[in-house]
C-alpha cells in the first residue's frame, strides 16, 4: 500500500526536476515550441486519476495507464486499465485461479485508449475481444459486483463494476 501512495508523490517530484533540468536558465520551456503534429495517446496516468480510482476500488497493482468513468448516480463504474507485463501476468494468474473465464466482446467507448480503438477496428464486428472473470480482486464498497475482461493479446483490462 505504501508504494501505491508513494508513486504519485515521486512522479510529481521527478516531473518537476525533469522540467527544471531541461529548461534554459531555470526557465520553464515554452509549450508552444512542442511538436503539434504528434499523436496523443494515453501513456502515463495522471497521479490523481490513479489516486481517485484507488479510493473507489481496490487496485492490486499500480496501473501504467488508466481511464475511467463513473455513472451519474455513482452506481456503476467503467475503467480501462493497463498494467506492466509482469503485473498483467500476476493478475491473469489470480483471475484464472478462480476458474476459467468466459469469452467476451465489448463495444469500445469513444474515450477508450487508441490501442483498443484500433484493435476493435481490426475485428469484423468492431468489438474488443477478451476473457471475462468475476472482478472480486477489485471490489471495494459500494462496488461489490462486476466483471473484469482481460483484453486478448494486450496488457489492458476493462473493469465493469456496479454498487450492491
Amino acid at each position: 500500500m505504501h508504494a501505491k501512495r508513494l508513486f504519485p508523490v515521486l512522479l510529481v517530484i521527478f516531473s518537476g526536476l525533469s522540467t527544471l533540468s531541461c529548461s534554459e536558465n531555470g526557465q520553464v520551456p515554452n509549450p508552444q515550441n512542442t511538436n503539434s503534429n504528434r499523436q496523443i495517446t494515453v501513456s502515463s496516468p495522471q497521479p490523481d486519476e490513479n489516486e481517485e480510482l484507488g479510493a473507489l476500488i481496490t487496485l492490486p497493482y499500480e496501473p501504467e495507464d488508466v481511464v475511467w468513468r463513473k455513472s451519474g448516480d455513482g452506481r456503476s463504474l467503467l475503467a480501462v486499465l493497463r498494467f506492466s507485463p509482469e503485473d498483467t501476468r500476476k493478475i491473469r494468474e489470480s483471475l484464472t485461479a478462480g476458474g476459467q473465464g468466459t469469452p467476451r466482446s465489448i463495444t469500445p467507448e469513444d474515450w477508450f485508449p487508441a490501442e483498443l480503438q484500433a484493435q476493435s477496428e481490426a475485428n469484423p464486428d468492431a468489438m474488443i475481444i477478451g476473457e471475462a472473470f468475476p472482478a472480486t480482486l477489485f471490489f471495494q464498497p459500494p462496488y461489490g459486483a462486476g466483471t473484469i475482461t482481460a483484453v486478448s493479446g494486450t496488457d489492458f483490462f476493462i473493469l465493469e463494476l456496479t454498487a450492491k
